[in-house]
């Protein structure tokens, strides 16, 4: 008898909920429609103009002019060619694909290939896919190009035409000076946008830069939108270019035992105990007052001295911490030194956020492996001590891989929305960040590209000036030869001396870690830190 009324009530569920489901996928479907006859009968720019997330990294080579007829060549043969096996399709399709902004583009792999874009048949004269839009006379074709400063267009061999209204790079030749430097860090993070029609991807070269250590040097910066991929898929897939291969890290997946089922259990729980701290908290990081100064919307950038990674991980093994909570903990300290100088009284915590991979194991070709949680920074703790072990619990909730998947669900049903609906959900979910910490693991060995050296100088961050609603401080730690680099990235008008106040911030940082590395018995005084 309970059987057939559990049975019964089932039945009836679905019979109740079924038809609710049908509607809404069809007034689903109904929108989608009338999104695309907007987009045929109106400019489609303008109807659907978009700005997908842009990366950008720099490398820095040891020579003034760089081959760029060879690297074409080389980019050709070893990516854009390449292939998984001898009779399989190519490696990295997602590069001659088209991006297709009707639907909304949430950034996983199966969503991604879902929606957003594509996986066209080749056309075997010239390699080009494409992608149709609401009819064929609205088909987009995406390219990635290979440009020079010099204003000569090099494209590579798959692309035989010239982009004739392409921006061209702004003349910048000398990096030495703070105005320089934060003058292409501003064209390549936000001026140079994406628009329809435009490539997702592009390598710009830079040959005969002067920068602070060297002359007469090339910088390469790749750039594509984060529809295609995240970073550290850009940066296996360049070292093929290298002549030097970066070794596959090995994990090792954890067996399902007692505690990782109770953590299961728990993981709705701690989802909506996060979030709803995070809801509740709105702090926004003070801005310096000054009545000689009025901020232009720029960004300023700075990079620290080479930091010896021996030391922090001297750190992490005192205080069994990673080294995200280490770098959260001395941008927490220069924070707090921040609200000090400007005489405000300091916030208990403030909302800050990182990059964490989605799995153990990052899978090869271009996918969106990553996830970025949000933790409350607390600069309102006096202890350092304390301060570093109320982040490490913090940061050690945010890697539950139950609580990641519960978020991963809720963006992948907000990514089957149409694009303007889903941007609508998306704005009323977002989680104001005014501090986001990345920690960049770059490669152990050194990298030569033709004979010339490597130095990885800068890795990008994703910011849209036009929308800086309350972000103050962007601090990435990115680490090349057992080396690690300090920047810090922020509008003008949390740093109206560019010469001095990022410095500050840098060596804020450091300080803290000097003293937490103290404070383990470690220092002797005569230990090189930096």
């Amino acid at each position: 008898m309970t059987t057939i009324k559990i049975v019964s009530q089932t039945v009836t569920f679905v019979l109740l909920k079924f038809p609710l489901l049908i509607a809404a996928l069809f007034i689903a479907t109904l929108m989608r429609r009338i999104i695309a006859l907007g987009a045929y009968i109106f400019k489609r720019g303008v109807f659907l103009g978009i700005v997908p997330v842009v990366g950008s990294s720099f490398v820095k080579l040891s020579t003034g002019f760089l081959n760029v007829a060879k690297l074409r060549e080389e980019f050709q043969a070893k990516i854009l060619q390449a292939k998984k096996a001898e009779f399989s399709g190519f490696l990295y399709p997602e590069l001659k694909c088209g991006f297709e902004p009707y639907y909304s583009n949430i950034l996983t792999s199966s969503v991604r290939r879902l929606l957003s874009l594509t996986s066209p048949k080749d056309d075997k004269d010239t390699h080009w896919r494409y992608y149709g839009g609401a009819r064929d006379n609205c088909r987009t074709l995406i390219r990635g190009e290979i440009k020079n400063t010099n204003n000569s267009l090099e494209t590579i061999k798959i692309d035989f035409r010239f982009w004739n209204n392409y921006t061209d790079l702004p003349k910048i030749s000398d990096l030495t000076t703070p105005e320089n430097w934060n003058k292409l860090i501003n064209y390549v993070t936000y001026e140079r946008l994406w628009h329809v029609e435009k490539p997702l991807w592009e390598l710009l070269v830079m040959n005969d830069v002067l920068t602070r250590t060297d002359s007469g040097m090339t910088i390469l910066i790749w750039r594509c939108s984060h529809v295609l991929c995240d970073g550290l898929s850009v940066l296996k897939m360049a070292t093929k270019l290298f002549d030097s291969e970066v070794p596959n890290v090995l994990r090792h997946q954890r067996s399902l035992d007692r505690s990782r089922i109770i953590s299961m259990c728990k993981s709705p729980y701690n989802f909506l105990l996060q979030n709803a701290a995070l809801e509740s908290n709105d702090t926004q990081i003070p801005r310096p007052i000054r009545e000689d100064f009025t901020p232009q919307g720029n960004l300023v950038t700075k990079t620290s001295v080479p930091i010896a990674m021996t030391f922090l991980k001297r750190i992490k093994d005192a205080y069994r911490v990673d080294i995200q909570t280490i770098l959260l903990a001395g941008v927490a300290s220069a924070i707090r030194n921040h609200y000090r100088e400007i005489g405000h009284p300091i916030d208990s915590d403030v909302k800050t956020g990182f990059i964490l991979p989605q799995s153990a194991t990052h899978p090869g070709g271009l996918v969106n492996n990553v996830r970025s949680p949000t933790i409350l920074l607390p600069i309102g703790e006096n202890d350092s001590v304390r301060r570093l072990q109320l982040i490490a619990v913090r940061v050690k909730m945010s890697h539950s891989p139950y609580v990641q998947l519960i978020g991963q669900c809720l963006n992948q049903l907000v990514a089957t929305l149409p694009l303007r609906l889903g941007r609508s959900v998306v704005e009323k979910m977002h989680t104001l960040r005014p501090v986001v910490v990345n920690n960049i693991v770059g490669p152990p060995n050194k990298l030569y590209l033709f004979g010339h050296q490597v130095s990885i100088i800068h890795a990008g961050v994703n910011i849209k000036a036009a929308e800086n609603r309350g972000f103050a401080f962007y601090f990435c730690f990115y680490t090349y030869q057992d080396i690690g680099n300090l920047e810090v990235r922020g509008f003008d008008e949390y740093f109206p001396d560019m010469n001095l106040a990022p410095d500050k911030f840098l060596a804020d940082c450091v300080s803290e870690w000097k003293q937490l590395f103290r404070f383990c018995g470690g220092y002797r005084g005569r230990n090189k830190i930096i």
